[in-house]
């Protein structure tokens, strides 16, 4: 219905019927859930601390920005 072709070369938006808008809303919420619930899931997952032998950082971290609140090693 609504899309740029030689009879409607500027359709937008607002020409969409509102069922399919409303059909459209459903499934965008439905997508979001999902994609919700895979990012929290990753989170908690990265959030767990690593284990022996494992680690999230495969680089070394700068430590730049970090303040030193020590006068000597022994805090």
């Amino acid at each position: 219905p609504a899309y740029c072709k030689d009879d409607t070369p500027n359709a937008c938006y607002n020409d969409i019927p509102k069922k399919d808008l409303k059909e459209i809303g459903q499934i965008s919420d439905m997508l979001g859930e999902k994609a919700l619930k895979i990012l929290v899931k990753s989170a908690r997952e990265k959030a767990n601390p690593a284990v022996a032998g494992e680690y999230f950082s495969g680089t070394p971290v700068d430590i730049s920005a970090l303040t030193k609140m020590s006068k000597d090693d022994l805090g």
